[in-house]
């Protein structure tokens, strides 16, 4: 492996041992001096790349000790009543949120495909069923202008869409929660938690990005319905500069 020298690269490689967790929140990246026969730089190279590194937000610096990386704990938001904007009336407020289907209106290339898996552990616990459940998987891939800008991953338990058009290809207007509704499960609250970073390898390859690394959002969603029944789980990884053409949607309260 070709040793980094430059600022960049030495913050290049420090940030990747933090996207693959080698570096947790918390932990002391090496000091300066230790940079620099680590590396073989000079002292000023070591600093600037520690100096990258506290400018993207990944570290902090604690006078006369040295730089830790940051904890950067998840911003939590709750959403209410996840009606489309057509269907609201005065006693229905909506604080509207992101879904595939508003993106739609806002993209040319939208891409969806479909398939039907096992839970396994994490799935299962995240939609409250068993590991060995089946689950409907939806995976709708953005684009604008050629680039791919978005990467929406969208889990159901088959136990609500076995045999309906939720698991056909095109679910009709209003998309899935219109479905939900319709077949008697009402969405009542959406939870998300949106986290911003910069790509890790695999979002690199999935959203098929070049050699710089931008920064990325990830969002994910639990969309509960009576009695706190989670009713779906999606995942959205999205590039950071491009968010807000998803994202500009009416606010209505």
């Amino acid at each position: 492996m070709t040793v980094p020298k430059s600022s960049r690269e030495i913050a290049a490689h420090l940030r990747r041992q933090i996207q693959d967790g080698l570096l947790a929140p918390g932990d002391q990246l090496p000091t300066r001096a230790e940079l620099r026969d680590r590396y073989g730089v000079a002292r000023q190279t070591a600093y600037a790349a520690l100096n990258i590194l506290r400018e993207e937000g990944l570290v902090s610096t604690r006078a006369g000790i040295g730089c830790f990386v940051r904890d950067r704990a998840p911003r939590v938001r709750l959403v209410r009543r996840p009606v489309a904007s057509s269907q609201l009336t005065d006693d229905e407020p909506l604080l509207q949120s992101f879904t595939a289907a508003d993106a739609e209106e806002w993209l040319a290339d939208v891409t969806t495909s479909r398939r039907i898996a096992v839970a396994g552990p994490e799935l299962g616990a995240e939609l409250g069923i068993g590991e060995h459940e089946e689950v409907l998987l939806r995976v709708r891939t953005m684009m604008d202008d050629g680039v791919i800008v978005a990467l929406v991953n969208s889990c159901f338990p088959r136990s609500i869409t076995r045999g309906t058009v939720i698991e056909d290809e095109d679910t009709g207007e209003g998309g899935v929660f219109a479905r939900l509704k319709e077949l008697g499960y009402p969405a009542t609250r959406h939870i998300e938690r949106v986290i911003s970073g910069l790509a890790t390898e695999a979002e690199t390859a999935q959203l098929q990005l070049g050699p710089l690394l931008p920064s990325i959002l990830r969002i994910h969603r639990l969309t509960l319905g009576h009695d706190q029944r989670v009713l779906g789980a999606i995942h959205i990884t999205a590039l950071a500069e491009r968010f807000e053409l998803l994202y500009e949607l009416p606010v209505t309260s």
